[in-house]
């Protein structure tokens, strides 16, 4: 199963990635890629939060979900876990 987040920035302990689009396949990230203003509007992401940063966290292995945790500087419900495998 492949499943696309798209965000506003991701963080990492390295750098910092603007209009973030994270491929995920089979349960790992397999892809970041950065795009520009326009195509992170056009995007079809499975799961977007396209004001939110995304920042390291955990995965559950027990449950199969990726917890994502975005700094809330966007409107988020604080209920959406991106499925993974």
């Amino acid at each position: 199963m492949i499943s696309t987040i798209a965000a506003r920035r991701l963080i990492s302990s390295h750098s910092v990635v603007e209009y973030p689009l994270v491929r995920i396949e089979d349960g790992r990230i397999s892809q970041i890629e950065s795009l520009n203003a326009a195509d992170h509007e056009r995007v079809q992401a499975t799961y977007n939060f396209r004001e939110a940063t995304l920042v390291p966290a955990y995965v559950d292995l027990r449950s199969g979900f990726l917890t994502l945790i975005p700094i809330i500087d966007a409107q988020w419900d604080g209920h959406a876990e991106p499925e993974v495998g």
